[in-house]
């Protein structure tokens, strides 16, 4: 489930100077903001150490914090809605923050990870399809679990889990189609059936060039006949007209 974890942050304003940013930045200090719920957008600062300790160790994105604000002694709670990372290092750059009512159900994304080796992938040498790798449910902030977990050592070639198939904690419930296909395993390709299309494809090329080649060189010997044609016919001699000499 979601962990409830206490993150210190303090208000900022909101247009800061870029010069203020890369120098809280390089203190290990970034920018933030939370919005939703019946609060206003608010402009804040937090540490980034604390928000990647407390990301590691809720080992899933869905965490839920409780904001405090030293600067008015207040509190809210909020969803962790979005990361923006550093392009070379990785590393959070901002964060955006969701405010949520612990009494009232939200909608977020929970990971489907995998545990064991299939039947079908190791007897059958099988090839494990892993098709939807997040799933929708809805249930209270304290109630998101951090991931649902499949068991995939029984299934055989052939055998697959939907999304009706996964095992769900009490308390919340499934938004995405329940018919959706989360993990198959399927047989492997043949090499017959994989080298066919290619000798097709082969097969098919020269018949191509030939046929261009064919054409290009009866349209040339259409035009040679023709240009010899129209020599011929210059060639003719002409009928002196009457009385000329000859």
């Amino acid at each position: 489930m979601a962990n409830n974890t206490v993150l210190a942050v303090k208000t900022r304003e909101a247009k800061a100077p870029k010069g203020e940013l890369r120098s809280r930045r390089a203190e290990g200090i970034i920018p933030a903001v939370v919005y939703g719920g019946k609060g206003k957008p608010e402009n804040l600062w937090v540490s980034r150490k604390d928000l990647e300790k407390a990301i590691h160790k809720a080992h899933s994105s869905n965490v839920l914090f409780d904001l405090q604000f030293d600067e008015k002694s207040a509190h809210e709670t909020a969803l962790l809605k979005s990361i923006q990372k550093h392009l070379l290092y990785s590393h959070p750059i901002h964060v955006d923050f969701y405010r949520v009512d612990i009494t009232h159900k939200v909608d977020v994304e929970v990971a489907v990870r995998l545990t064991g080796e299939a039947k079908g992938v190791k007897n059958q040498g099988g090839i494990l399809e892993h098709l939807l790798r997040e799933v929708r449910v809805r249930c209270l902030p304290t109630a998101i679990p951090e991931s649902i977990m499949v068991n995939v050592t029984e299934l055989e070639i052939g055998h697959g889990v939907l999304v009706s198939d996964l095992k769900i904690p009490e308390g919340v419930e499934v938004v995405t189609d329940k018919n959706h296909v989360v993990i198959n395993i399927v047989a492997p390709a043949r090499e017959e059936e994989v080298a066919a299309p290619v000798a097709e494809a082969a097969a098919a090329a020269p018949e191509v060039i030939t046929r261009g080649k064919k054409e290009t060189a009866d349209q040339l010997a259409g035009a040679a006949t023709g240009t010899a044609s129209a020599k011929g016919a210059s060639a003719k001699p002409v009928a002196p007209a009457s009385g000329a000499k000859a």
